[in-house]
This record gives C-alpha cells, structure tokens and sequence, in this order.
C-alpha cells in the first residue's frame, strides 16, 4: 500500500457537498480504495452512480485497477459487467486472466473461505457466459477443487 493513496483517501472522504457527485472524485476516491486494498468501497461506488456513461467508466477503472493491484475477485466481477455491454475478445480475456488470478490465490490459500465463496460466485459468472473457453477453464478449476478437497461446486 503507497502512503500517498492513503493519505489521498482521507483527504478525498473529507469532501462534502456536490464535489462528491463529479466523476473524477468518483474515479480517483474510488482509485483510492482500491490501491489501499479496499475494492468493495469502489464497487459500491460504482453501483449507487446513476450515470450510465460514469457506472461504466467506473467498472472499467475497478477493472485493470484491481487486477494490477491482485483483487482479482471485483476485476472478474467487473469485467464480466463490462462483457455484458460489449461482449469483446479483450473483455472476456480480461475476466479469464482476473479468474485465473484469483484461482492462482486459491491454490495458495485453499483454506481461506472468503477465496473459496469468491470463486464459486466467480464460476458461476464464467459459467453464465457463452463464450467457447469457458468450459476448459470451468474444467480445469473444477477439477483441481475436487483433487484439493476444496469445493467448489454448489
């Protein structure tokens, strides 16, 4: 965690008043959070933002920002949002490499149950999609649940 994200976030939850409602300070509080190992704050962030265009830009931040700072389990959540929208191939590949990353997680921490709930929810995400890949990435996962005694399944 940098200092300087830290500090940014308390002088940014100090803000009262329609600064608050502005994109940017959306972005960069949000920006905040995440840096300081806070993901879920900027996800709620994200999902009381009544503007189209800013709940968007808001997933795409929360995105790469979490998967560059390993909370890959709110970048696959916001990939797979952002899939919706545009189903590209840089969007689903963006959510099997937050997938894997969290699986890369949970293969070194199989007992931590907050990974293991994350990647059931997360899953069942990949299993809603109808992309070609999903089935070999599910198999794969299943698989090594199974063999770990960790499970996955519902």
């Amino acid at each position: 965690m940098d200092k300087r994200y830290k500090l940014a976030e308390e002088t940014f939850v100090m803000v009262v008043g329609p600064e608050r409602d502005k994109p940017l300070f959306k972005f960069m509080l949000s920006r905040c959070y995440i840096r300081n190992k806070k993901p879920q704050k900027a996800w709620d962030i994200m999902t009381k933002s009544e503007n189209t265009n800013d709940r968007l830009n808001l997933l795409k931040l929360i995105a790469h920002d979490c998967y560059i700072a390993t909370e890959y389990y709110f970048s696959t959540k916001a990939f797979h949002e952002i899939e919706k929208l545009d189903p590209s191939p840089e969007n689903w590949n963006g959510k099997r490499g937050a997938c894997a990353g969290l699986f890369r997680q949970l293969t070194t921490q199989k007992n931590d149950q907050v990974l293991v709930h994350q990647m059931r929810e997360v899953l069942q995400l990949i299993d809603s999609n109808h992309h070609p890949n999903c089935e070999f990435l599910l198999k794969v996962i299943r698989s090594w649940g199974e063999s770990h005694n960790v499970p996955l399944t519902i």
